[in-house]
């Protein structure tokens, strides 16, 4: 029985000290914690034994001396022991010409010797890591030009890791480079079709269809400086809308001068960007269990959760660093204009996106009453549900929707 809260999977490969009053002490390894309830575990030990000798050497009908007995306290020093979560080989930051290919492998491994599984938390937009031959593959587009943040994590079924790594993608000036040690090769079928640009931006990739690459493309013009951020140049459909947010102190860059349009959100900072905006309050600082206390994002998480505009995945979770897909943004935004007092409750309409069928059944609503209010259009077509939603298509829908009610 524990004397404070723990986490079960944290004790697998810590050590039980024992004080002995007498022979000296005992130090015994926690190979798996059996069962638990409330704040009393069933430790396995392995094959040790906790007997000590004879209470009587002569009669050995009365039994053992143990060095742990009934009722007997122990200690875990969690800091001093190894931490058996998956190890991966670490991933340097890397480098790419877009519409050039960045393909490489990652390796991991369990200190248990357990099967380890690895996905993609946060990839960029076109980006896709194939779990089974756990090879990342992206060919960048040219709007994509910034630093990007990747995030992998690997799961032994018990205990997960996070990898993070950057993925620098320049401005293509000479059409795609060969492979370089098989790291990067030329994409013969052209950029492809991106999942779409802004909210309603007309912007995103379209793509050649299987045309051949131009190789002496006109090189990009030189970099944006009239305003605060100078990575805009590719997302020119979304620039003034960051810039006045950003002027505001409704949305910050990623450092003084980039803003990283082409980045995925995460989910924590969507909720931020929307309770700043809409000026959401609470005085209940209840929050999600998986929301650190000291993290970023508590305050405004706590502001949207209690204000009904966020509700989590389910057991109290919210998943606050995972990117937030494009379906999923929009029905907190519609949950925080009706918070506002902004709109009011209705039915949908039928949408004609050709991908409308790939919309969930518990954001079609959501995603009908933003395409009627023009706050969202979608792009060739499509609205592109499942994909991530990226920083400068939230720009844009949070600018709009600032517009239209005079926010």
């Amino acid at each position: 029985e524990f004397d404070q809260s723990f986490e079960p999977e944290r004790l697998i490969g810590k050590h039980i000290n024992v004080d002995n009053p007498v022979l000296g002490n005992g130090s015994y390894c926690i190979e798996n914690v059996l069962s638990v309830d409330g704040n009393t575990a069933v430790l396995d030990m392995g094959d040790v034994t906790f007997v000590r000798g004879f209470v009587n050497p002569e009669d050995v009908s009365e039994g053992y001396t143990h060095n742990i007995s009934t009722g007997s306290g122990f200690r875990i020093p969690l800091s001093t022991i190894y931490n058996p979560a998956p190890v991966f080989t670490p991933i340097s930051d890397k480098s790419v010409d877009a519409l050039s290919q960045i393909r490489f492998t990652v390796e991991v491994e369990s200190p248990l010797g357990k099967q380890v599984t690895i996905s993609g938390r946060d990839i960029p937009r076109g980006a896709s890591f194939d779990s089974d031959t756990r090879t990342f593959t992206w060919v960048p587009e040219q709007n994509q030009v910034a630093e990007h943040l990747i995030e992998l994590i690997a799961d032994d079924g018990s205990l997960t890791t996070v990898e993070r790594f950057k993925i620098t993608v320049r401005g293509a000036t000479a059409g795609p480079k060969k492979p370089d040690n098989g790291t990067t090769q030329p994409d013969t079928n052209g950029p492809g079709g991106g999942p779409g640009g802004g909210p309603g931006g007309d912007n995103g990739g379209k793509g050649q269809n299987g045309g051949q690459v131009d190789t002496n493309p006109l090189p990009p013009p030189p970099p944006i400086t009239t305003g605060r951020f100078t990575d805009l140049i590719n997302h020119p459909w979304a620039s003034e809308a960051i810039e006045e947010l950003a002027e505001k102190g409704i949305i910050k860059g990623r450092t003084e001068n980039t803003y990283a349009p082409g980045d995925n959100i995460s989910r924590a900072d969507f909720a931020i960007l929307f309770v700043r905006a809409l000026k959401l309050s609470s005085d209940n600082t209840e929050n999600f269990s998986d929301v650190p206390e000291g993290a970023y994002y508590a305050s405004e998480l706590a502001t949207a959760r209690n204000s009904g505009i966020v509700t989590g995945v389910g057991g109290n979770r919210y998943n606050p660093t995972l990117s937030i897909t494009r379906e999923d943004m929009m029905v907190i935004a519609v949950r925080a204009l009706e918070a506002a007092g902004l709109i009011q409750p209705s039915e949908p309409d039928e949408l004609n996106f050709d991908d409308a069928a790939d919309i969930s059944p518990y954001a079609y609503n959501a995603v009908s009453r933003l395409v009627s209010l023009g706050l969202i259009t979608g792009s060739n077509g499509k609205i592109n549900p499942k994909g991530y939603t990226t920083r400068a298509e939230v720009a844009v829908l949070l600018h709009r929707i600032i517009s239209l009610y005079n926010l």
